[in-house]
């Protein structure tokens, strides 16, 4: 599971040091209305054919130019609240807004789920138990009742009337896997205040969990196209019409605004333009959460549509991932730096072109580990038969041996399950057991003869006699537990030379035998 990873590290460093920026020029201009407003248009030569010096047309265009809009057209969308935590999620949460690293994270939920402030924190559901609503419903509403608490009353009322409206985005049993999403219990609920680094990932998950309950947020989405002198401008706007869930994560920096309609053919004017002067950029390098998300999903990685979907268990697990992350630093596989960057060290590049000579690549491919994903989980459900599944993880096996040895190997076939017999293997020598005598007095001596002539004797200290309640208890008749019990108290009588001895004896006879 650590190679997958290493190879996406080590293909992003790849595709930076290769990347060839390509110069261009994004170009803003305002227009202006008959009624006064003016709004901004946006033009990009990136995907241009023809390329014009717009530092120029900039010189040449006079305020006052005509312009005309050639489309407005506008479109309600909603943005639904984000799902239910798991530990991936809670992972990227905190090192985006804490600085945190994937163990780090771990560490403060473990913490937390042992002072009983949240739920199990290694999962990947992002779903509860349909029996789990009342729970929620009282929590949430007697939440709301209290005084000093981190989430406003409004919105713990308005998630508490919510809950038997979410439906299966929130409880479904399908989707509840050993353990179900990450949430506050009562006790965490009432949180008051963000002091140290554990509150504040309890503060996040508070949030995170009231604001799934709550409404979606409704925008308007603006797109407007104007024409001036033959180019074609585009306007994106996206406008809020009700906060919703947004109300509770951005706070009063959400603002509801008005939406400005201009009609097709409407003649406006040019004002003015600003002409900036871009290149490309390459694909960003992995952080310890990006690639968090890439072992969770792989997302485009993957390159097959069946296999996106399979992904969701991704390279390891959740408890497993940021160990794995932890090895590939720690073993200097990578290295970290600020703002936790992943690079590639040396040996890690060394890998890969070893891999690329014995044509290994394909074994160590991402898109390998969703097929056999997706094979074990169908041999689980019953969609395809083991034998298939083991047939085919054998030849890339054989495959992979055969190009590293450069020698033909063929795997033997798995034996049929059997029940393990408790006696030895006939190869195998029996073991020695000591084993002192079941009968032992209180005058006589313990005496003990291995295979060898040689006796050893010991005198054996006196038993100590039951005490009155267990004769009462147990009458003249000895249990079986209390026999164990004395042949355990015998065995620890034993002397340490006697057993050195027997071990000395037995070793002799079995070379002897050989």
């Amino acid at each position: 599971v650590m190679s997958p990873p290493l190879l996406l590290v080590v293909d992003r460093e790849e595709e930076i040091e290769n990347f060839q920026p390509k110069p261009y020029q994004d170009v803003r201009a305002t227009f202006c209305s008959k009624d006064g407003k003016s709004y901004e248009g946006k033009y990009s030569t990136l995907k241009q054919k023809e390329q014009h010096d717009w530092h120029q047309i900039a010189k040449e265009w006079k305020p006052g130019l005509e312009a005309e809009v050639l489309e407005d057209s506008l479109v309600e969308v909603t943005e639904k609240p984000k799902p239910l935590m798991n530990l991936a999620d809670l992972q990227r949460q905190c090192s985006r807004l804490f600085r945190m690293t994937p163990s780090q994270t771990l560490a403060s939920a473990q913490k937390l789920y042992e002072a009983e402030k949240i739920t199990y924190p290694r999962t990947d559901s992002r779903s509860l138990p349909t029996d789990y609503k009342d729970e929620v419903r009282e929590m949430l509403h007697a939440q709301a009742g209290r005084p000093n608490s981190l989430i406003g009353k409004e919105f713990l009322l308005c998630a508490s009337e919510r809950v038997s409206e979410v439906g299966k985005k929130i409880f479904d049993d399908k989707n509840v896997t050993d353990h179900f999403a990450i949430v506050p219990t009562r006790k965490g609920l009432q949180q008051a205040s963000a002091r140290t680094q554990d509150d504040k990932v309890l503060g996040l998950i508070i949030r995170h969990c009231v604001a799934a309950f709550l409404p979606d947020a409704k925008f308007k989405k603006l797109q407007r196209k104007t024409l001036v002198n033959g180019y074609t401008f585009t306007t994106n706007e996206k406008i809020l019409v009700d906060a919703g869930f947004l109300a509770l994560e951005k706070g009063s920096g959400v603002a509801v605004c008005e939406v400005q309609r201009l009609r097709k053919g409407t003649k406006v004017s040019f004002e003015e333009m600003q002409v900036d002067d871009k290149e490309t950029s390459p694909p960003s390098r992995y952080t310890q959460a990006s690639l968090l998300t890439a072992m969770e999903t792989c997302g485009k990685d993957v390159s097959e549509a069946k296999l996106q979907s399979v992904m969701g268990a991704g390279i390891g697990t959740s408890a497993t991932r940021a160990s794995i992350i932890d090895k590939l630093l720690t073993q200097e596989w990578v290295a970290s730096t600020g703002a936790s960057v992943l690079r590639p060290c040396v040996k890690a590049r060394n890998l890969k072109q070893r891999l690329l000579t014995l044509g290994l690549m394909d074994n160590f491919s991402i898109e390998l580990t969703g097929e056999w994903e997706l094979q074990l989980r169908q041999i689980e459900e019953g969609k395809i038969k083991k034998d298939k599944g083991d047939h085919e993880m054998r030849v890339v096996v054989e495959s992979i041996v055969t190009k590293a040895t450069g020698s033909q190997m063929t795997l033997p076939k798995a034996p049929a399950w059997k029940t393990p017999s408790k006696t030895p293997r006939p190869s195998e020598p029996e073991p020695v057991r000591v084993v002192p005598k079941a009968k032992t007095t209180k005058s006589t001596k313990a005496t003990m003869t291995t295979k060898t002539t040689k006796t050893i004797k010991t005198k054996e200290k006196p038993k100590e006699k039951p005490k009155a309640t267990i004769k009462k208890a147990i009458g003249t008749k000895k249990s079986s537990w209390l026999k164990v019990g004395t042949k355990m108290e015998e065995a620890k009588k034993t002397p340490r030379k006697m057993l050195q001895g027997q071990l000395k004896a037995a070793c002799a006879y079995e070379s002897g035998k050989s």
